[in-house]
């Protein structure tokens, strides 16, 4: 959550931070970069390129130092697969909702996206679970402000769906309000 939140907000001192303590917790660099990747489709492609950037600026500057950090394991590689419809399935289990919406019929390019690479392609990548790129959705759409409210309630659903109980939910909380609190000092 911590890195998550750091690359959604810009603040280079606390992703160095949190990359250290990922990294500390047993990430790999794979799982790091995974989840730095998951934020494209919330936070967008500049940000997204910034954390990238800056993970792989500390990575080096780690290994400068000697430090040999673990690269994990590279997702396995689906061919040719349909991504749309793998997204419309993966949407369908994650929400436990219909995945036919107005929105969607009113922007089909915003269905798409949404469905063949957000929920086919990035999901589909199996060097990060479910789980764990919801955690990095969340404290990206709550690095994001009040806007995205609806959102943020939509993937709390969506973990709560994966097994997250009101305990894990308010230590979710937590994190975030803790990398809230050391953004705004």
């Amino acid at each position: 959550i911590p890195l998550a939140y750091a690359v959604a907000t810009g603040d280079s001192a606390q992703l160095d931070t949190a990359i250290d303590q990922g990294l500390a917790a047993g990430l790999t660099v794979s799982e790091l970069t995974e989840a730095v990747s998951h934020q494209f489709a919330y936070i967008g492609a500049p940000k997204t390129l910034n954390g990238v950037a800056a993970l792989q600026k500390r990575l080096e500057a780690r290994k400068a130092q000697g430090i040999h950090d673990p690269q994990g394991k590279s997702a396995t590689d689906l061919g040719n697969a349909d991504y749309y419809a793998l997204g419309t399935q993966t949407l369908a289990e994650l929400s436990q909702a219909p995945t036919s919406r107005p929105i969607f019929d009113f922007a089909p390019a915003l269905d798409y996206a949404i469905k063949a690479q957000l929920f086919g392609y990035q999901f589909s990548r199996d060097n990060l679970g479910a789980p764990e790129r919801e955690l990095v959705t969340l404290a990206s759409l709550a690095a994001l402000g009040e806007s995205v409210n609806g959102q943020l309630r939509s993937h709390l659903r969506v973990l709560q769906n994966l097994g997250a109980t009101d305990r894990h939910i308010a230590q979710i909380a937590q994190s975030i309000e803790t990398d809230r609190k050391s953004t705004r000092l």
